[in-house]
């Protein structure tokens, strides 16, 4: 019986021999993953929440024809300056104008019962006259030659000399840019992360290479769905250096929604989400899969509250094409 147990522990352990001389083979030819590798680092950390948009302010206005005419006397072109209270052009009408000198001399004659009033009751009908009919002149005149009522900029001049205009139609649009903002879409998911108040960066085409920064200034209590689930936010611009900013221009918006300081940090390439947070951690030419847990993601690093420490090598470039264990050879 001594020696049938001493054959079989003899077979074992060439078996053994056998089996690991079969893997060291295989290990030795065995095809590296390629791959790229970087070291956990310390480092500070803002969360971005990505929006677009155009360009609007805080102040606009829409100038309306209230009367049916010609215009005349236009004043202005798209693009010029306006200041608060200029005449923009003139509704040519001869009914309006008739209207007006009717009042007028009403006026004349409500200054003069005033005036010849002999009692007090007399003398506040007369008063309560006058001023009707001198705020409705005011009006008529305003109708007649329509004005601003923010100082900006004209942004469209939908009439020119010579138009025909009829009650509602839209005369000018005015801008106060000196007052800028941008209304952004925020995608509906990102909404509980997004606060008024909050810094942002501003980039675009007519920043010409430059960027901006403001704050989120009002989010939207309502999700348009007709452009996809995005709510509407506005964003406050900070243009201290006064850069020409163009109404209407499309712009990118980054709103920094979170910030640490001296984190660990790992490029998000190298973030494997499958049933929770991953890497691949590179000892020994081998990849072996790690359990993270992560904290705020920004634009290209992710913290690491759990999991890793400084110095240790992650893979980055390639690290989806590994397995737990695969061997690996640096790019």
């Amino acid at each position: 019986m001594g020696k049938v147990w001493t054959k079989i522990i003899i077979l074992i352990c060439l078996l053994l021999v056998i089996s690991g001389a079969i893997l060291e083979y295989f290990r030795y030819f065995e095809q590296a993953v390629p791959i790229e590798v970087v070291e956990v680092k310390f480092g500070d950390l803002e969360e971005i929440v990505e929006m677009s948009g155009n360009v609007d302010s805080e102040s606009t206005e829409t100038i309306l024809s209230n009367a049916e005419g010609i215009i005349g006397n236009l004043t202005i072109e798209e693009g010029d300056r306006v200041k608060h209270g200029e005449r923009l052009c003139t509704i040519r009408s001869p009914q309006l104008r008739a209207r007006l000198l009717e009042m007028k001399a009403e006026l004349v004659a409500a200054r003069e019962n005033m005036e010849l009033a002999l009692v007090e009751s007399e003398r506040e009908m007369a008063r309560a006259r006058y001023n009707f009919l001198n705020s409705n002149i005011a009006d008529l005149e305003e109708t007649m030659r329509p004005k601003s009522h923010i100082g900006g900029d004209a942004v469209k001049v939908e009439v020119q000399n010579g138009s025909q205009v009829v009650p509602g139609m839209t005369l000018f649009f005015l801008a106060d840019m000196s007052r800028p903002v941008v209304k952004a879409r925020m995608d509906e998911a990102d909404v509980p992360r997004v606060r008024e108040g909050q810094p942002i960066w501003i980039t675009g085409d007519f920043l010409s290479g430059k960027s901006l920064q403001g704050k989120v200034f009002k989010i939207s209590k309502f999700v348009d769905k007709e452009v996809g689930t995005y709510v509407e936010t506005t964003c406050m611009i900070f243009n201290p250096r006064n850069l020409p900013i163009k109404f209407g221009a499309y712009a990118d918006v980054k709103v920094i929604t979170a910030r640490r300081r001296n984190v660990l940090l790992i490029p998000n390439e190298a973030l494997i989400v499958d049933e929770g947070e991953h890497v691949f951690v590179v000892e020994n030419e081998r990849a072996h899969l790690t359990p993270i847990k992560v904290g705020i993601i920004g634009e290209k690093y992710t913290e690491v509250i759990s999991g890793l420490k400084e110095g240790d090598r992650v893979a980055t470039v390639g690290c989806l094409d590994l397995a737990h264990g695969d061997k690996v050879k640096f790019e």
